[in-house]
């Protein structure tokens, strides 16, 4: 047993008694009498000396080298962890809706850690906020009382209101280190096509800037029914990477497949796949699944969008932009009112229509005329939150208000 403090200097005479009466009765259990003495005084905040079997030299080099084994292991599995996020780390240009509420907003006093079991959200980190289509700063510290219950499933989608074309965007993010700087730039591309027979809307997602690795854009399509609005296939390509989904009424079954890069052929892939995984997630068949921002804009495209409105769409409630993980939540949405924004070819009378997710909702300014969304506004991840995305080319608006002057 341990006779002496961990600093290993003498213990007082009286406590040292102590100890040798406890040596001397090492061997014998303790009687319920004297556990229950020490359980009360341990309640009470003393501390109580207890005998404790001193390791044998053998057994302590052995714990040793177990530890020692342990961490290495730690130390590999960390080397892995941080290769992976040091080729994924330049992805920082999400097809990403953001409708996390900004942490700092929640007052401390009126929050409490969220049960992971909790509309199937678990707690935020900083490498989970890089990779989600639903990034969620404020999850860890949901207010008291928790989310309201979903709203109707959005209906009246009408496909004749999503004009074909190309919409270019511009995101710019700030945090407490500096201003709002331009942090990516990205393509939207819509038509009509034919899947399996079937009419279909296309969507095509292009990320002009920042270029991942070596240089190459990352390309994210989106094929939905032109009817329901259902999505029915998703393939997103970047660069040693390919992520495909599809869609049934209600499961989503994902295939990721890893090809090595050439050094000397980098836009080639070999026909070898080294590496694949795949697997099944189901949602709610009740809700339209919405998968990505940019399907999110096609939607609120084509919806009768007034005054008072109000809907729920499904989504995932995982931790990534890519990969389809975690269970399947909601979104709440609804029309709060109408402002006007000011673009480079003129001011624009938008709905304004925020997201909830449990504390301050994500703003989206759609345009009444044409239903495009012209800005989103709220926080990004984690490590930036305030960011706004812009429509700078591509809207197909015809009536157009006076310009007003910004205050100075």
């Amino acid at each position: 047993m341990n006779t002496g403090r961990e600093d290993r200097e003498t213990l007082p005479a009286e406590v040292q008694q102590l100890v040798d009466a406890l040596q001397s009765s090492a061997a014998d259990d303790a009687d319920e009498l004297l556990l229950t003495r020490i359980q009360a005084s341990r309640a009470a905040g003393v501390r109580v000396l207890v005998p404790v079997p001193v390791v044998d030299t053998e057994s302590a080099e052995e714990l040793e080298r177990a530890w020692t084994r342990a961490r290495v292991s730690v130390l590999v599995a960390g080397v892995a962890a941080t290769a992976l996020i040091a080729l994924y780390r330049p992805i920082t240009a999400p097809s990403a809706v953001n409708i996390a509420p900004l942490a700092a907003s929640v007052p401390a006093a009126s929050v409490s850690p969220a049960s992971p079991a909790a509309d199937g959200v678990g707690a935020s980190n900083a490498m989970a906020a890089l990779l989600s289509p639903w990034p969620r700063v404020a999850y860890a510290q949901q207010p008291a009382g928790g989310r309201a219950g979903p709203y109707s499933s959005i209906s009246g989608l009408n496909a004749d209101r999503v004009v074909p074309g190309v919409r270019s965007y511009v995101r710019l993010s700030a945090n407490a280190y500096h201003d709002a700087l331009p942090h990516e730039a990205y393509e939207m591309a819509v038509d009509t096509v034919r899947l399996g027979g079937r009419r279909a809307l296309r969507i095509v997602t292009t990320t002009l800037a920042p270029r991942p690795l070596r240089g190459l854009p990352r390309t994210d399509t989106l094929w939905l029914d032109r009817m329901s609005f259902h999505p029915l296939r998703r393939r997103i390509d970047l660069e040693a990477m390919r992520i495909d989904q599809d869609f049934t009424d209600s499961l989503l079954t994902e295939r990721v497949s890893m090809f090595p890069l050439m050094a000397s052929q980098p836009t080639r892939r070999p026909a070898q796949r080294p590496f694949s995984w795949r697997q099944t997630i189901r949602f709610d068949r009740s809700r339209l699944f919405v998968v990505s921002e940019s399907m999110l804009r096609v939607v609120l495209s084509a919806l009768p969008l007034r005054a008072g409105w109000r809907g729920s769409i499904g989504v995932l409630e995982g931790e990534s932009r890519m990969f389809a993980l975690g269970p399947a939540g909601f979104r709440n949405a609804r029309v709060v009112g109408i402002d006007t924004v000011q673009l480079f070819w003129g001011r624009v009378e938008a709905w304004r229509v925020e997201l909830e997710s449990g504390g301050e909702p994500e703003r989206w300014l759609v345009s009444r005329e044409t239903g495009e969304t012209l800005l989103t506004q709220g926080p990004l991840d984690v490590n930036y939150p305030e960011s706004r995305s812009w429509l700078i080319e591509g809207l197909p608006e015809r009536n157009r208000l006076v310009p007003v002057r910004r205050a100075r």
